[in-house]
């Protein structure tokens, strides 16, 4: 496996369920050399299956048995205006705000799920941020 995914390999809760994946290869072809993917994991948008990869400049959005049209959706990390935790009792999701009144709800996950997802999206979210302040000076 390509060094891009040695983090994932370390960090992932379900690693192997996902690499295995249709989704996951499509979603592999779609990191440019440079790029880190971060997380990988399965949520619902809208009641259908999805596919995340996160990545260290890129959210990338992958809908179950949408392979074959090669449709894949990225949310760039500098387009990210809010990432908002949502509970109902033990379970989560997550809600992404983009661009300026986009916004898409990754739905059930575990609330431990959530929140831990929802973390890596922030830290990335942030460690983007802080790159690109850096290249300013």
């Amino acid at each position: 496996m390509n060094t891009n995914f040695k983090k994932l390999e370390e960090s992932t809760m379900f690693v192997k369920e996902i690499i295995e994946k249709d989704e996951f290869k499509l979603l592999v072809q779609r990191i440019f050399d440079s790029e880190t993917i971060i997380e990988a994991f399965v949520c619902n948008i809208d009641n259908v299956p999805h596919l995340i990869g996160l990545t260290d400049r890129r959210i990338l959005i992958c809908k179950r048995g949408e392979i074959i049209k090669n449709n894949i959706i990225q949310i760039g990390l500098e387009q990210i205006n809010d990432i908002k935790l949502k509970q109902f009792a033990n379970i989560g999701g997550l809600s992404i705000n983009y661009q300026k009144d986009l916004f898409i709800e990754l739905n059930d996950m575990t609330l431990i799920e959530a929140k831990y997802y929802g973390k890596k999206m922030v830290d990335a979210n942030l460690a983007w941020i802080d790159n690109y302040n850096i290249s300013l000076l």
